[in-house]
């Protein structure tokens, strides 16, 4: 489902990435009928969060005590993975 974090494995596209959270960003109707699934990175690498591909998520955005991040994180938009992998 579009905005549900999933575990997935991005070991194919960048080995040092591994194995990670991440947003599905892809449309309900589109996750329902392909094979694929459009999904950004979730990583607490936060130091380019004021980009405009960045989403901050801290203590400071009204989602972040119902999105569950241990620490301040951001939603990677500028890579975007496609992936038929079943999700956690």
């Amino acid at each position: 489902m579009r905005s549900n974090l999933v575990i997935v494995d991005f070991r194919s596209t960048k080995p040092s990435a591994g194995v990670r959270p991440a947003l599905v960003a892809q449309n309900n109707r589109d996750n329902s009928r392909m094979s694929n699934t459009i999904v950004v990175q979730v990583t607490t690498t936060i130091r380019r969060s004021l980009e405009n591909t960045q989403l901050l998520i801290d203590q400071q955005h009204p989602d972040w005590q119902q999105s569950g991040p241990r620490r301040p994180s951001v939603i990677n938009c500028s890579n975007r993975y496609h992936s038929s992998t079943a999700y956690r």
